[in-house]
């Protein structure tokens, strides 16, 4: 019986694998549709639609390039053979393995030759062309000519071309018998993320090689992190030699006029800037360049005085359309007043029982129709004894108990100052058409409760190409602020420089009056005369004064360049800004 089972088991085992056998043939018919997968995803499905096992070494499938590739109905031969095709690898079928890639390393000893271009057509001149390998001459390398061609011979193992332009996505592929058979084209892309190995004078865009004078190149990757809501904030120590004076006002060489203007000159995209730079969204600025010596005159002559600072925003990139969003809140807490080391009440009025003790003015509050500070008010009725010795200290020190600190906190001031940004953009196009659409909104909440401001803006660029020699930039810069809110009393301004025993209520808990310009006494003589009431009292104040202001500012340019010749371009620029 042992024996029987054992022979029924091996007649299964072998029929299910000849099935499996005759299921898994290079035959199978298969159907695919892959569109930009990566190889290694298409032979996987292959795989799991034939039941062929499929080799191949994965450091070197993570080389391979996306294809395209649409089969209905045909043998899986077929499809692994247009695979193969496709990223360049021999393959061979020994019944159902399938083997992809080199046993051997492929050597090469030619020369090949080449054009790099950009993504416009134009060609690339001085463009680092290397080909690396294992074996003999392992490395070699050449440049492109004017006009964007190349040349360079290779004796090496596995050879890998490799393309570098300055401001340009670098390039590289594997080279085989059949990819350098015929002459090969590069197409590079720009790329944002390299604008910092580039100057921008506004007019150029040059490596920092060929550049000269003195410079400073600002990326987005050295502003990560800064939260500061303007462009000039967020320079604020990256740039050397330059300061901000004036309430924000950078200077970069000094101050070149008295009375003329002492801010440098800005260029936005190319063109002189005149408008707020809180217009322009920091999220979408890809290099900020700062022209510092006489160099810049050459340039833009007599405007450059006071330094130059370029600026450069995002453009739209061919392609699908990329959504981004980032987003941003910056909360500063309140300062301490023991962190401050503000004076107390009791130093306060120490120091005032001190200074009375030398000269001063005659004053008597029973006369006078201007007030006088609490404490002095006090000095001069126990100098002219008016008050006993203990009435005197009694009340000097109830000025010394005295703290408005939390009465104001609590009151009128928040716990932090906070401010949030949300910025969301838009970009992509096509050959023709191509587009940049940014949005930002901004709201500050500063320390006063009842303050707070706000601020929206868009960018919108657009690039038209209608032909090789013709190119037309539209764009748009909007940008409105608002900010809407009572302040008849503005409590933050007295909690760090008055003095810290002027409450805000009694002990009793009723509001305090405060005297300004005309004491008691006159107040209410004038009230007797049935003229304006005059007592203020800053809890009640607070709905007597309203605060209203609203800004806008709109930028529209446009620039035209025409391809005239190859080294020679014509650009004509329109700007208009209103404010």
């Amino acid at each position: 019986m042992r024996k029987l089972l054992t022979t029924i088991m091996c007649v299964a085992v072998s029929l299910y694998c000849f099935a499996a056998m005759a299921a898994s043939s290079p035959d199978t018919k298969i159907t695919l549709n892959c569109i930009e997968q990566s190889a290694e995803q298409v032979l996987k499905e292959i795989e799991k639609q034939s039941g062929l096992n499929i080799v191949y070494k994965s450091e070197t499938a993570r080389k391979w390039p996306k294809i395209t590739l649409k089969v209905s109905g045909q043998a899986a031969s077929e499809a692994i053979k247009q695979v193969a095709a496709k990223i360049g690898e021999p393959y061979s079928i020994n019944k159902n393995i399938v083997t992809i890639g080199r046993e051997t390393p492929v050597r090469l000893s030619r020369t090949i030759t080449g054009n790099v271009k950009d993504n416009e057509g134009e060609p690339l001149t001085g463009a680092i062309i290397n080909v690396k390998g294992s074996g003999a001459a392992t490395a070699t390398g050449t440049v492109t000519d004017i006009d964007g061609n190349f040349s360079i011979k290779i004796n090496s193992d596995n050879p890998v071309l490799t393309v570098q332009y300055v401001g340009m996505t670098p390039f590289s592929m594997e080279l085989t018998e059949a990819n350098t058979s015929r002459p090969i084209d590069v197409t590079l892309s720009p790329n944002a993320t390299m604008m910092s190995e580039v100057i921008v004078t506004g007019y150029q865009t040059l490596s920092k090689e060929r550049a000269s004078g003195s410079f400073t190149v600002v990326t987005p990757e050295k502003l990560q992190g800064k939260l500061q809501t303007g462009i000039m904030a967020r320079l604020e120590g990256m740039v050397a030699g330059m300061k901000t004076v004036d309430g924000g006002t950078p200077e970069i060489r000094g101050v070149s006029t008295i009375s003329g203007t002492k801010t440098p000159l800005y260029v936005v995209d190319g063109i002189p800037y005149e408008g707020d730079l809180a217009a322009i969204n920091p999220a979408d600025i890809v290099n900020v360049t700062v022209l510092k010596d006489a160099t810049a005159a050459s340039i833009y002559g007599a405007r450059s005085a006071n330094g130059v600072i370029v600026i450069t925003t995002r453009s739209g990139e061919e392609g699908r359309t990329k959504v981004s969003y980032n987003g941003s809140m910056k909360f500063t807490p309140l300062p301490d007043r023991d962190y401050l080391n503000l004076t107390t009440s009791a130093e306060l009025v120490d120091l005032q029982e001190t200074l009375f003790k030398y000269p001063h003015s005659a004053y008597n509050p029973l006369t006078a129709n201007t007030p006088m500070n609490e404490v002095y008010e006090i000095l001069y009725d126990y100098d002219a004894g008016r008050i006993t010795e203990s009435e005197y200290n009694e009340r000097m020190n109830h000025y010394r108990g005295l703290n408005n600190y939390d009465q104001f906190k609590d009151r009128y001031v928040r716990s932090n100052q906070m401010v949030q940004q949300h910025n969301i953009s838009f970009s992509g196009g096509s050959g023709i058409y191509k587009y940049a659409l940014s949005a930002n909104y901004q709201k500050n909440y500063p320390y006063e409760k009842a303050q707070s401001d706000d601020r929206i803006g868009f960018n919108l660029k657009n690039q038209f190409d209608f032909f090789k020699w013709m190119r037309v930039n539209l764009g748009l810069i909007q940008s409105n602020t608002k900010a809407d809110y009572d302040n008849g009393f503005t409590g933050y301004s007295y909690l760090y420089s008055g003095a810290s025993y002027k409450m805000l209520y009694n002990e009793d808990g009723t509001p305090a009056q405060w005297y300004s310009g005309k004491n008691q006494r006159e107040i209410d003589r004038l009230n007797s005369l049935g003229l304006l009431d005059e007592t203020f009292i800053p809890v009640n104040e607070d709905d007597k004064k309203h605060y209203y202001s609203q800004s806008k500012y709109q930028n529209i340019n446009l620039n035209v360049r025409f391809n005239i010749i190859q080294g020679l371009n014509l650009d004509l620029m329109y700007q208009n800004e209103s404010t």
